[in-house]
């Protein structure tokens, strides 16, 4: 089960958001996942349902609620009562390479890709379980936690940094 969404934000509101994104002051400039030996930037947002930044912990609460609505309109599914416990934003460039994952401590994630413009040609696509979803600005992706992913690799330079929203639902 994968369900891509697609446009939840529209161009211009990606833009802001990116900008702001890039614009706030909470990065970890290597944090890791994995064997430890892929870092990459990461804003965490909640933790186990505590909010460690206020402002796009709400933002991204809204959001959520956003994307139920658009998941159940696209797909006749619909996460219910489940509330995200942990929301987390990771950024990538060329050089990061990707180390398959799971999060089988929740029961859904929702991957959402938050970078104003994407060429195909640049990589970066997620892959969950062998199936390959191209980023495109705007949409977001729900599988299931024990679902192995990760974003392939960036191909060239590019001009933005891949930003991307991890939403994990226990």
């Amino acid at each position: 089960m994968i369900f891509e969404i697609k446009n939840v934000l529209t161009e211009r509101k990606i833009k802001k958001l990116y900008d702001d994104l890039l614009g706030s002051r909470s990065w970890h400039l290597k944090s890791t996942y994995g064997d430890g030996s892929n870092p990459y930037p990461n804003l965490p947002v909640t933790f186990d349902h505590n909010p460690l930044n206020p402002h796009w912990h709400s933002y991204f609460q809204g959001l959520y609620h956003g994307i139920n609505s658009m998941l159940y309109q696209q797909y006749a599914f619909d996460l219910g009562d489940l509330e995200p416990s942990t929301i987390s934003i990771n950024a990538q460039k060329k050089g990061h390479h990707y180390v398959f994952h799971d999060h089988q401590n929740y029961r859904y994630v929702i991957v959402g890709f938050l970078t104003p413009e994407w060429e195909e040609e640049w990589g970066g696509e997620l892959q969950v379980e062998g199936e390959t979803i191209k980023f495109k600005p705007g949409n977001f992706i729900l599988f299931k936690g024990d679902k192995l992913h990760d974003a392939m690799i960036i191909k060239n330079e590019i001009p933005y940094w891949r930003i991307s929203v991890g939403i994990f639902i226990k």
